[in-house]
Formats: C-alpha cells, structure tokens, sequence
C-alpha cells in the first residue's frame, strides 16, 4: 500500500537485545539493551554500550530519524571525537562532539562509507575490517 509510505501494516515485534559490563574506568557498570524495528520498514536506530573513550564509558542511543545511515555513522565514530580533558566542561563536549559528527557527515570523503550503512551494514563491522587492514 503506497499511502503507508516509511511504515509497515503491521510492526515486526521481533528483538535485538544484548548485555554486558563496561571495561576500562568503570568495570562495575552493567547494561542492557534492546531494539525492536516495530512499524518502520527497516531498523533506523543504532546504539554504542559501554565503549571506553579517555576515561570515560559511553552510553548513547542514536534515532535514524528516516535514515539508518547517519545513526549507524555516529555509533561508529563518535566514541573517536571524545577528548581526554571531556571531564572540564561534560555538557559542551558532547555538544562539540556532535557538531565534529555533523562535520564529517558533510564531508563528501565520507560518502561511500554512509552509502554502505544505509545498505544494512551493522556499526562496528566495516570499522573493525578497516582496522584489520
């Protein structure tokens, strides 16, 4: 039905859920995750749990907001853009954080990489086969 446009006629219930404990500075800390696409036609959201960045562990839920692509490139790469003096000024690092991110969203050398994420490839994936290489 062409009128249901982003949306299914019925949600896919199904689950991706994991748990873990975070490493480095906080060994202690436990999470728990878990998405559900639901009515969409495609799974939009992406997270990152317990990722060590500069003594720090990272938290953080990504909305695709129509776009897988953006959410999954932020999963990869913001956990890079966290500097090791973030502790000054928390609020205004992640703010500077997320404008680095928007930098390199528009950056045109990073246009095929955001062309696979939004052909399906999971976050982590293509980052740990780069770093193999």
């Amino acid at each position: 039905n062409p009128a249901m446009g982003a949306y299914l006629s019925a949600p896919i219930l199904d689950k991706e859920s994991e748990d873990g404990t975070a490493g480095g500075a906080t060994p202690w800390l436990r999470h728990g995750a878990s998405s559900m696409q639901g009515w969409r036609r495609s799974m939009e959201d992406a997270h990152i749990a317990g990722t060590d960045a500069n003594g720090a562990t990272i938290y953080g839920v990504f909305d695709g907001h129509g776009g897988a692509e953006v959410a999954r490139y932020t999963a990869r790469h913001l956990a890079s853009e966290f500097p090791g003096d973030w502790a000054a000024a928390p609020a205004a690092t992640l703010k500077a954080m997320f404008h680095k991110i928007d930098a390199r969203l528009e950056d045109l050398t990073n246009a095929s990489e955001l062309a696979s994420l939004k052909n399906g490839a999971k976050p982590g994936a293509a980052a740990g086969a780069a770093a193999a290489a």
